[in-house]
């Protein structure tokens, strides 16, 4: 009988262990060799910006700064790809360098793009008001003489 009591005590505590984790939340991204993590890659050719590769290592929700959507911060060139939903345009696409004007940027709307697909999905977490999003985009994007092209994602982007 005492055997038993120990056993209904023991069994909520080893069922309830399997919600703790000693590993962290796998972002969703991809390291290199020299162990640099990567959300992806854009080639950007602008007159404004300048041309680049951007790849992200960084994504941080829109909820932060208020908006719907994500940004995708590549921290080694300070440039940004900005996925935000407009309520009466629906998806458009922002790359700017860090702490700019809007004079320092590039916005590709869906009507300038070949393609732009993408996948915006709240994963259910949620850290004081922040949520917790899965963001992927994929977009080949050209406004005058500034063109954008290239895949990000992120499985945890908060």
């Amino acid at each position: 009988m005492r055997n038993s009591r120990f056993v209904w005590l023991l069994l909520p505590c080893a069922l309830a262990s399997g919600c703790l984790s000693t590993l962290p939340v796998d972002g969703g991204a991809a390291t290199d060799k020299s162990g640099n993590v990567s959300l992806g890659s854009v080639a950007l050719y602008s007159e404004r910006l300048g041309q680049a590769t951007i790849t992200p290592n960084t994504c941080s929700a829109g909820d932060r700064e208020f908006f719907l959507g994500g940004d995708f911060i590549d921290e080694k060139s300070r440039l940004i790809v900005r996925l935000v939903f407009d309520p009466l345009d629906g998806a458009a696409l922002r790359i700017f360098t860090a702490n700019s004007s809007a004079e320092k940027s590039v916005v590709f709307h869906r009507g300038n793009c070949k393609a732009l697909q993408y996948t915006f999905e709240p994963t259910r977490w949620r850290v004081n008001d922040v949520y917790d999003y899965r963001i992927s985009v994929s977009f080949d994007c050209a406004l005058g003489a500034d063109a954008a092209k290239g895949e990000v994602s992120a499985t945890h982007c908060h």
